[in-house]
């Protein structure tokens, strides 16, 4: 029989020699009932064919009767569970009669996971053959849950963190690979041993470790920092939470702890605290927040502008830069940027308590909190205002250099260290200049007192000894120079004295040969002018003749003219007459016309008398036009003849005014000849007068030139005489 039969015989087998039978049944039946109201039961064939479940099962499995009885028992597993080898053997087991018992995974209808604790039972006939198998089940998904979290949790822990167990009074029991590494024992080597191997002999035998076992015995964790000695005296640092640990009566019976090695961290954040250490003992150091409100500085700090703690704190940075810059817009920005995490290196000018002036190199830091926002900021500086100061001394000493100014020396007071050296050596150097040139100006003031005999005497070396012996060269040089010179101006004396006699005579000779020239240019003088004037007169009569030339030839065409003008008139006056004639005819007919008319106007009788007035007015008129083209006509006749008579003797005068325009001509042309030969006459004198006259001008220049030749020969040798005197002067 199954586990859970024989549960049930075992405990009823000391009852039955004193029950009934039926009173057996009925307590077998009552115990049956028992189980089914509080597990979930269910039951099968004995090849996994489902017969029957309670409420409680298909509650669980969120299946109705209805929809499992009849199917086989795979239906609550996984495929893979299902078609396996273990599977077919499980089943084998309970047709043999085995009971099968344990915690068991399961899927429910939804696929959702079941985990559940149950004893396959199989039920035997009075002939002990298994007919079919009961199934009574416990479902333990929460619990397996949970205890799958704590599992996970813990291996997670096992593999993160360095474990070790205790006994209550401290002996190890247990450790995992990680506190093994840290420690670096083997776990053989510590099992069994105290905690206190890894603790140094001070604190071993000291009251707080006693204390320290004591509390962890009455089930108060501790979790702190700890130093700890590893194998070999390894020295290691700890982060550690030790844990009582409870059994169901609230008893500690072990004590776990956790733990983590943070040596290399405690190494680092030793070495950045003994930095950040160093730095603050070295450097001022200011905290801000990140809109720039001081929360704190150090001593160094408050040393440099001067200010107490409590009168800067919760003020703002803008108190240590100018008024106006701390309105500018790039104050704003210098801020904004650290609070975006910008950080800021330079040299800032900066005022203390007082607006006293100072100079630091800085460097502002924004300081990041875990999400990477910025929570604060510091300025780690140095006071440079020293340096700076230094910087603007020399530049001083720079700029009076370059103005000629070597006077100039910088201040060494209330100056120290590199500073004070820096300007030491500034002003060492200067008059390592100065006295070379010292020198150089006494050599040049004694060569412009004479005096070559001076020289640079100072022990210089690099460059200052190039310009010693250059200078001291050169006044060598101009000493031999000087002496040579003193020797040509003897020379030059010399003969400056020899030209100037020679010069004399010369001079002499050449005004004797000037006042010859000078009357024989007269001379020629006097011919040029009157053949000039002789050439023109020669040239005005060819001028008048040229002119009466033009005038006859134009009288002439005038002639012409007027004869061709009389032709024309002579011509118009005939066509005149002939007009008249047509006038005379008209008045003719005119008449002939009024007489008609007068004639008609009879006949007409009273009709016709006014139209014979008019007749007569028309008559009238006609008369008198007739005499007045007859008057007309014999005037034209007689101007005609005048006309005629006039064009004759303007013909005749024409033909004489042409034999005039031909004398006129020839003597233009004789006269033209004339003042031909005049000019070329005249221009040879002219030729003549100009080379005399030149001649006479050379002289007159060769006179200057030797008088001037001779005045600066005396004068040559007058400034060779000084020359020589003032070269005389050189001490040599």
């Amino acid at each position: 029989m199954g586990i859970f039969q024989s549960g049930i015989n075992v405990k009823t087998a000391s009852l039955l020699p004193m029950m009934a039978k039926s009173d057996q049944v009925s307590d077998l039946k009552s115990q049956v009932t028992a189980i089914r109201a509080s597990q979930a039961v269910i039951q099968f064939e004995i090849d996994g064919t489902i017969i029957e479940a309670n409420d409680i099962f298909l509650n669980a499995m969120g299946y109705s009767l209805a929809e499992i009885q009849g199917a086989h028992h795979s239906m609550f597993c996984t495929d893979k569970l299902a078609n396996s080898q273990e599977y077919k053997d499980f089943w084998q087991r309970l047709a043999n009669g085995e009971v099968q018992s344990g915690i068991f995974h399961r899927v429910n209808k939804h696929g959702d996971d079941i985990w559940i604790s149950a004893y396959y039972t199989p039920i035997q006939d009075k002939y002990g053959r298994v007919f079919k198998v009961v199934k009574y089940a416990t479902d333990i998904t929460a619990e397996q849950l949970r205890n799958a979290d704590y599992q996970g949790q813990l291996e997670g822990i096992d593999r993160a963190m360095a474990v070790i167990e205790f006994e209550v009074d401290g002996t190890i029991t247990n450790a995992n690979e990680n506190f093994l590494n840290t420690v670096g024992y083997s776990k053989e080597e510590i099992i069994g041993n105290h905690h206190s191997m890894f603790v140094d002999a001070e604190y071993r035998d000291s009251a707080d470790y006693r204390a320290f076992w004591m509390q962890l015995g009455n089930g108060e964790a501790i979790s702190d920092t700890f130093y700890r000695i590893g194998k070999g005296g390894k020295e290691i640092w700890i982060t550690a939470s030790y844990t009582p640990i409870r059994d169901f009566t609230g008893k500690v019976f072990k004590v776990v702890k956790y733990a983590r090695d943070i040596t290399e961290q405690k190494k680092i954040s030793a070495d950045h605290s003994g930095q950040i250490n160093g730095i603050r003992a070295s450097q001022a150091v200011i905290s801000f927040e990140p809109d720039g409100t001081i929360t704190e500085a150090n001593s160094n700090f408050l040393s440099a502008v001067g200010y107490q703690l409590e009168e800067i704190t919760g003020k703002h940075h803008r108190l240590f830069v100018d008024v106006e810059y701390a309105k500018s817009d790039s104050y704003k920005e210098f801020w904004k940027d650290l609070a975006n995490g910008i950080a800021k290196t330079g040299e800032f000018q900066r005022f203390g308590k007082g607006k006293q002036e100072i100079w630091i190199q800085a460097t502002y830091t924004p300081i990041k909190d875990a999400k990477g926002r910025v929570f604060k900021v510091v300025k780690y500086a140095s006071d440079i205002t020293e340096q700076k100061e230094t910087i603007f001394e020399i530049q001083r000493l720079i700029a009076a250099v370059r103005g000629g100014d070597l006077t100039q020396r910088a201040n060494t007071d209330d100056v120290h260290g590199d500073n004070k050296l820096m300007r030491e050596n500034i002003n060492a150097m200067l008059e390592a200049i100065v006295a070379p040139i010292a020198e150089v100006a006494k050599v040049m003031r004694a060569i412009a007192e004479s005096d070559l005999t001076q020289s640079i005497d100072g022990d210089y070396s690099g460059s200052m000894l190039e310009l010693k012996e250059d200078v001291n060269s050169a006044i060598t040089q101009l000493g031999q120079f000087m002496n040579d010179v003193k020797e040509s101006a003897d020379t030059v004396k010399r003969n400056a004295s020899e030209i100037s006699d020679a010069n004399v005579e010369l001079s002499a000779r050449t005004e004797e040969q000037a006042s010859s020239l000078e009357e024989t240019a007269a001379t020629m003088d006097q011919m040029t002018n009157s053949v000039h004037q002789n050439s023109a007169n020669s040239k005005h009569a060819n001028e008048l003749a040229a002119s009466a030339r033009e005038v006859a030839v134009e009288g002439g065409d005038v002639i012409k003219e007027a004869v061709a003008a009389m032709h024309g008139i002579n011509s118009s006056s005939v066509k005149i007459a002939d007009i008249i004639n047509v006038i005379d005819e008209i008045a003719f007919q005119t008449n002939l016309l009024a007489l008609n008319a007068s004639v008609e106007a009879a006949r007409a009788g009273d009709k016709g008398r006014g139209f014979a007035v008019v007749a007569d007015e028309v008559r009238d008129l006609a008369s008198r036009s007739a005499i007045s083209a007859k008057e007309i006509k014999n005037l034209i006749n007689e101007s005609s003849a005048q006309v005629e008579h006039g064009a004759k003797l303007v013909d005749r005068s024409g033909k004489l005014l042409d034999q005039i325009v031909d004398s006129v001509k020839k003597v233009s042309t004789s006269v033209n000849e004339i003042m031909i030969a005049s000019q070329e006459q005249n221009a040879g004198i002219e030729a003549v007068n100009n080379a005399v006259q030149e001649m006479d001008a050379v002289t007159q220049q060769n006179s200057c030139m030797v008088e001037q030749a001779a005045a600066n020969s005396r004068m040559l040798s007058e400034q060779a005489e000084m020359m020589h005197g003032v070269i005389s002067r050189f001490r040599v």
